[in-house]
């Protein structure tokens, strides 16, 4: 196995402000340290965490290469965890570069954060003779490599892969830290494969270094485990392709004609049956004169991405919604929520699609709508289901979302056969995923959301399991209030000393008890009789981050199920439930 401590890269010290030793910075940055430090683990090589309040808060990260074994990246993370702080003694931010991992602390919070400013080139000596030749086989390597990365394996924001140049291989990898969206991980590497021209024709080996990002390259293989290949490029043309001697060509000529009559065919099959089904659509939603704008003059029709408000809102045409979905097949509905019906589809282009039929009830006019839409889709978190657009067309208002593969997290928590597989590990990183997205909707994002409505079935699951929050938007769209005033018996178990019964027997054997009780806690601080005593979403994260501050102990819940104790002169709500506020802070 490679030595670690051998492969120190670079380091940055921040600008942020100094702290002294014996200051609760100091003590908190420790304690940050340990728990990094404690806390490798393998998903995705990245672990983020904070510890502190106000002032005093310090945030930090660590993430390995994606092609390292856990044993590596442990002895990475040790190694360069006493020169994290050796190198920039006393700054309030550190950032420490090593082969295998990366090491970062600030007293800014950083997650989910983009930065593209100021790369920094680690090159090797050595130059190649065949510098355009040699650019030009490197960028296309790259590029594919982003795409693999940001598309191909969802959720893991890394990718290696190797090239054919003269006589040797180019070598390379690319990745993202474990924060950032698909879409952000693309920015940031295209960023970095932007500079190759500026840094790295003549090189034949080196790095582009980001705190969000990075690539990596050589002639010579560098991976310490069999290559990543999870992109290839497409085959060259057979339309350009000579026959080998002696053969007629007639073979390659038919697989030709095959291969541009089959998808040709194919495609109008498709546009066909989505204009059949937007026919029968048509007729049974045929809407009254003068209400909007008819098919075709605001929106245009057609199966790709339309841009019609700028290119922050994606508008889809209701053709190519129809054709994605089979006309709303019973086969491709997902489910049904209280502002509509939701279904699966796939779009021309391959993509896959989560698309959101809203109800007929929000109130609101087209303008207002695409208003809201626009502010909605410009949220993006790592812990957010991406909104890709709209489609308004007839009498339809529909939201188009990003695919989520395994579905919400109810059909997790309440199947049976599904339940076994969410030991505590991964059930705690969900419930800190949650709260990180609800943290950015609260206090980061760029205006602030209140979501109303969050429950299990309004968190989907990406193919790493990784948590994500739906219908966040739905408030402003519709205007409701979605709350509802559920009990269940934490409260009285929590006042008798078993807390623990509310655990689900499945993690009976995977569960860390003073975690599990950790998350009652916070979950009765949460709902709190008296608002002001509830927790911001701030201190919630720091409480899931910190594992030595004694938490506040909860006091009498706001939604309660009292036993019923009534007069003649008293009265009561039928279901004798007491609300105090329907807004949450």
């Amino acid at each position: 196995m490679a030595d670690p401590t051998e492969k120190y890269l670079y380091h940055h010290c921040g600008e942020t402000g100094n702290f002294s030793d014996t200051s609760a910075y100091a003590t908190n940055l420790k304690q940050l340290l340990s728990l990094l430090s404690s806390n490798v683990t393998s998903r995705n090589g990245y672990r983020n965490n904070s510890v502190g309040l106000e002032s005093d808060r310090v945030y930090g990260a660590i993430m390995c290469r994606g092609d390292i074994e856990i044993q590596l990246c442990k002895l990475c993370v040790d190694s360069a965890m006493p020169n994290l702080t050796r190198l920039c003694p006393w700054q309030k931010e550190s950032l420490i570069w090593y082969e295998y991992c990366m090491l970062r602390y600030s007293n800014k919070m950083f997650f989910s954060v983009v930065q593209t400013s100021s790369p920094v080139p680690l090159l090797n000596a050595q130059n190649t003779s065949d510098p355009d030749g040699f650019y030009q086989v490197l960028e296309e390597l790259m590029r594919s490599l982003t795409i693999a990365a940001t598309r191909r394996y969802p959720g893991a924001l890394f990718a290696a892969d190797e090239r054919k140049f003269s006589d040797n291989q180019i070598y390379g990898l690319v990745q993202c830290t474990g924060d950032l969206s698909s879409s952000d991980c693309s920015f940031c590497l295209g960023a970095l494969v932007g500079q190759l021209s500026t840094c790295c024709k003549r090189p034949t080996g080196g790095s582009l270094i980001l705190p969000s990002c990075y690539l990596k390259y050589d002639i010579r293989p560098f991976s310490e485990s069999r290559t990543v290949a999870l992109y290839s490029p497409p085959p060259p043309s057979l339309m350009n392709s000579t026959p080998p001697k002696g053969d007629s060509g007639k073979g390659e000529v038919g697989k030709t004609i095959k291969l541009i009559l089959i998808p040709t065919a194919l495609t109008i099959g498709v546009l066909l049956i989505g204009a059949l089904c937007c026919f029968i659509h048509r007729q049974k939603f045929k809407r009254p004169k003068k209400q909007g704008a008819p098919v075709g003059t605001r929106f245009k029709s057609s199966t790709s991405h339309e841009f019609q408000n700028g290119p922050e809102v994606n508008c889809f045409s209701l053709t190519s919604i129809l054709a994605a979905t089979d006309c709303f097949s019973a086969v491709n509905k997902l489910g049904e929520g209280g502002f509509g019906p939701v279904y699966q589809g796939t779009l021309l282009d391959g993509l896959e699609i989560a698309v959101k039929r809203l109800s007929k009830n929000s109130g609101q006019g087209l303008e207002e709508f695409m208003n809201e839409v626009t502010v909605i889709a410009k949220l993006q978190h790592k812990n957010l289901v991406r909104l890709l657009g709209c489609c308004i067309q007839e009498e339809e208002k529909m939201l188009v979302y990003e695919y989520m593969p395994n579905k919400s997290l109810d059909k997790h928590l309440f199947d049976p056969s599904k339940r076994a597989n969410l030991d505590w590990n991964l059930r705690y990183h969900i419930i800190e995923g949650i709260a990180q997205g609800i943290l950015y909707l609260h206090k980061y994002s760029r205006l602030r959301i209140i979501h109303r409505d969050l429950k299990a079935s309004n968190i989907l699951l990406d193919d790493s399991m990784n948590p994500k929050i739906s219908d966040f938007g739905m408030a402003r769209i519709f205007g409701g209030n979605q709350t509802e005033a559920n009990t269940g018996r934490a409260w009285e178990l929590w006042k008798e000393g078993k807390a623990l019964e509310l655990m689900d027997e499945s993690i009976r054997e995977s569960h860390v008890p003073l975690e599990v009780l950790k998350c009652i806690q916070i979950g009765l601080l949460c709902i709190q009789e008296d608002p002001a005593a509830r927790p911001t979403m701030s201190l919630i994260v720091s409480m899931f981050g910190n594992y030595s501050s004694t938490l506040p102990l909860p006091k009498h819940p706001g939604f309660f199920l009292r036993r019923p104790s009534i007069t003649s002169k008293q009265s009561c709500s039928v279901n004798e439930v007491t609300i105090t506020s329907t807004m949450p802070r």
